[in-house]
């Protein structure tokens, strides 16, 4: 599920390959995108809310656009093959982590392809670009990286968990980075110095997915038995 900026549409989609955009407000589908029999692994929309990038299990990333028939149009399709991916939300590019560990910029508006020297032996989990699109942050195994979205380089890192890292998201801020991991815990760091702040959120099971809300002061965790958490992090970080 994902809400765009806007807060007009949310996406939608299911294991079995069912995808719709909703409206917010009267819950109607506006687009039906079943139309593949691949389903979506992951979805966000641009800045503006135009566009909807999704991810299936094939490794096929698609641009939806809100202005070609409701939706209901392809704008590109990449067979990169890509494992996750993150949305710019300062321009029109996508940070794309492949199946074979590279990584890529794909600008999806001219449809170009730029890839970085950077490489993987163990394919990452979850890559997630800063706000203005300068760093990307990845998880890959037990450690995570924040790289120079134009050299690759690696400026931040490593931040360690003891067991495989799920999910890395950004605050909007770009000041910190929250993982999800699968050592039964989420934890807080500094995205400009890689320290660990505040001791770790103890789940009672694997951690898939961690993000903050829009004010920075509070986070939401999922676990493997499907429980949703709102923590308050102010808290655990002093």
């Amino acid at each position: 599920i994902e809400l765009s900026p806007c807060g007009r549409f949310v996406f939608v989609a299911t294991y079995t390959g069912e995808a719709y955009v909703c409206e917010v407000l009267s819950g109607q589908i506006s687009a039906d995108l079943s139309l593949y029999d691949d389903p979506v692994t992951f979805a966000e929309f641009s800045n503006d809310g135009r566009y909807l990038c999704t991810l299936s299990d094939n490794g096929n990333v698609r641009v939806w656009d809100q202005h070609v028939k409701d939706w209901g149009g392809v704008f590109h399709n990449a067979y990169l093959p890509a494992r996750c991916m993150s949305v710019r939300r300062v321009g029109n590019q996508i940070v794309v982590v492949s199946e074979d560990g590279s990584i890529c910029i794909w600008d999806y508006v001219t449809d170009s392809v730029r890839v970085l020297p950077v490489h993987f032996e163990t394919v990452p989990n979850s890559v997630k670009f800063n706000t203005d699109g300068s760093l990307f942050a990845v998880a890959v195994g037990s450690e995570a990286y924040i790289h120079d979205s134009s050299t690759g380089e690696i400026v931040v890192g490593p931040m360690v968990h003891e067991a495989d890292i799920a999910s890395i998201s950004y605050s909007a801020d770009g000041e910190l980075v929250v993982t999800a991991s699968y050592d039964y815990t989420s934890q807080v760091w500094s995205a400009l110095t890689g320290e660990k702040l505040g001791a770790p959120i103890l789940h009672d099971g694997y951690v898939f997915d961690a993000k903050f809300n829009s004010d920075g002061r509070h986070l939401s965790s999922l676990d493997i038995f499907g429980n949703c958490y709102i923590w308050d992090i102010n808290p655990s970080m002093e």
